[in-house]
C-alpha cells in the first residue's frame, strides 16, 4: 500500500509504505562507504553488533528521531535505511561490508607502502659511520 488517502491525495512520510529492497540496499550502501571515509567503520560496527538482538527498537527509535535528524540528512533517506534496519539480515549485511570496506582500505595501503619508492626493501646498506 503506497500510503493513506487524503483529501489532497497520498499523505507523505507514511511508515506504510515499504521502501523497495534495491532502495534499502542502495541506502545502506551509501551508508557504509559514508561511515567508512569518515573512519566511523569500526565503531559503527561495533554499535550494530550491540544493537542487533534489539534492531526492531532501534528501528523504532530512529523512526521518532526522524524529525530532529532531518535538519541535518535527507528524510527520504533517513526513512530507508530506518527501514532496512528493522530487518536483521540487513543490519548483518552494513557489518560485513564495513568490514569489507575496511580490509579491502588497509590491503590498498599495504600495497602501496609496498610499492612506494620510500618503502624500506629489506637490505641493509653498509652501516654509517
Amino acid at each position: 500500500m503506497p500510503g493513506r488517502e487524503g483529501e489532497g491525495g497520498l499523505v507523505s512520510g507514511d511508515y506504510d509504505a515499504e521502501p523497495d529492497e534495491t532502495a534499502q540496499m542502495a541506502a545502506l550502501e551509501d551508508l557504509a562507504r559514508s561511515l567508512h571515509a569518515r573512519g566511523l567503520a569500526p565503531a559503527a560496527v561495533f554499535v550494530l553488533e550491540t544493537m542487533r538482538p534489539l534492531s526492531f527498537v532501534t528501528a523504532e527509535f530512529m523512526v521518532f528521531l526522524e524529525p530532529f535528524v532531518g535538519a541535518f540528512l535527507p528524510a527520504e533517506k533517513y526513512r530507508i535505511i530506518a527501514e532496512a534496519l528493522h530487518d536483521r539480515r540487513k543490519v548483518s549485511w552494513l557489518c560485513d561490508r564495513l568490514e569489507e570496506l575496511d580490509e579491502q582500505a588497509l590491503l590498498a595501503s599495504r600495497h602501496t607502502q609496498q610499492t612506494s619508492p620510500d618503502a624500506p626493501t629489506g637490505k641493509q646498506g653498509p652501516p654509517q659511520p
